[in-house]
């Protein structure tokens, strides 16, 4: 399934209110979460899974070692990111990368919001087929729609590598929709029901 919406550009409460709408009540059938890529002043989406065994996979070491202090209550948090955290039962961070993942345990959800445009385009595959390996239920996806240019200087894993177009995913088996008009501003969302 692919479908188009009109959304504004650059919305982010569009693709959330549009995932909450397409995964109904699914999302009280689950207790375990697989978050790939988490930045310390945002954990995008986190909150929708309250109550669930979470563990966030960042590559980006600063990042673990930053959220890992937050977490201690030695660095202040932003009161977004602590009301997201507040309602996840047992959270837990780990380095690593979501192209060489090898947790010894299973998920119900798998989350990677706005993260595979951060990997080069023929990673993007084998990094979802990872995502598969450790999901029994849902996989969900979001990255900007064809080119948006992003250079991070100081996060290796910052900068986009790849402009992703909606067939990448929908030759995977994802439901999917695009939001906006194609470039910056733009998004993905793509759903696997598993």
């Amino acid at each position: 399934m692919s479908r188009h919406l009109d959304a504004n550009q650059f919305d982010p409460v569009f693709s959330r209110q549009r995932l909450l709408y397409l995964l109904g009540d699914t999302l009280n059938d689950h207790r375990s979460l697989l978050y790939v890529g988490a930045k310390p002043k945002s954990i995008e989406l986190i909150d929708l899974f309250n109550q669930y065994d979470t563990i966030i996979v960042e590559a980006y070491e600063k990042h673990v070692e930053k959220m890992e202090a937050m977490m201690r209550g030695d660095l202040p948090m932003s009161p977004a990111v602590k009301q997201c955290l507040k309602t996840v039962f047992n959270i837990q961070i780990v380095h690593g990368d979501v192209l060489d993942l090898r947790l010894n345990r299973m998920f119900d959800v798998s989350v990677w919001w706005h993260g595979p445009e951060h990997v080069e385009i023929d990673q993007v595959e084998p990094a979802i087929e990872n995502l598969v390996r450790h999901t029994t239920h849902l996989i969900i996806l979001a990255c900007p729609w064809g080119q948006h240019i992003r250079t991070d200087n100081k996060n290796p894993y910052g900068s986009h590598k790849s402009y992703i177009q909606p067939d990448l995913f929908e030759e995977l088996g994802f439901d999917v929709e695009t939001h906006g008009k194609e470039g910056p501003g733009s998004t993905i969302l793509a759903i696997k029901r598993l």
